[in-house]
């Protein structure tokens, strides 16, 4: 039973990886820009950097994705 239980859950991992993969790049193929959504009419160019830079959309992908992933977990 507990061999069962290992093997489930060695399949398990990398599943749910690949599934946190395609979901995350699923977000960033969306047309827009969320960041200027956030900012309103006014888009003063301070606040939409302010808002990336609070998101760590400036950061490469990979590290958006680590950063996304530690706050879903």
């Amino acid at each position: 039973m507990h061999i069962y239980i290992g093997k489930r859950l060695l399949v398990a991992i990398p599943t749910l990886l690949i599934i946190s993969i395609f979901v995350f790049s699923l977000q960033k193929l969306l047309p827009g820009d969320p960041i200027l959504a956030m900012a309103g009419e006014e888009r003063d160019p301070a606040v939409i950097e302010l808002l990336r830079e609070r998101y760590r959309l400036n950061d490469p992908v990979v590290y958006q994705y680590f950063y996304w992933l530690g706050s879903v977990l």
